[in-house]
């Protein structure tokens, strides 16, 4: 029962600190988990309650550049999945296939090496869009 107090005391504060500052310092210690943990979701939500989409694209190619983003940002949370159950995705599969490894390299790694990718792909693509990430 105590720490269910403790528990709900801290929710308050984080919502407290979220409120005035913005963020809470727990956000701070892990930014990048916080990152991919928060980013999907505002990205699905937009896509989801698109308005209009960039010009010289259609509304469903923004609404796919958008669910990529979402994917790859999920996908790149080292602290989500453990690797058994990211390297059943589709997303990784269709990256595999794709990749040539050293025999012996273990899934493990090349897991690693997908979150990787998937970050440096999925920041990339927030960067050529961010100016168009507004309804």
């Amino acid at each position: 029962m105590n720490n269910k107090i403790t528990i709900i005391k801290r929710m308050f504060y984080r919502a407290y600190e979220r409120f005035f500052f913005g963020f809470s310092r727990e956000d701070t210690w892990s930014i990048d988990n916080w990152f991919c943990e928060i980013i999907p979701k505002m990205l699905r939500y937009f896509r989801l309650h698109l308005h209009s989409y960039p010009y010289g694209m259609t509304e469903k190619e923004w609404s796919r550049k958008l669910r990529m983003m979402e994917s790859l940002f999920r996908n790149a949370n080292p602290y989500k999945d453990n690797w058994e159950i990211g390297t059943k995705r589709p997303l990784y599969k269709r990256w595999e296939k794709h990749q040539q490894f050293s025999k012996g390299t273990t899934e493990f790694l090349k897991y690693s090496f997908f979150q990787n990718w998937c970050k440096n792909k999925g920041f990339e693509m927030f960067s050529k869009y961010f100016y168009d990430l507004w309804d």
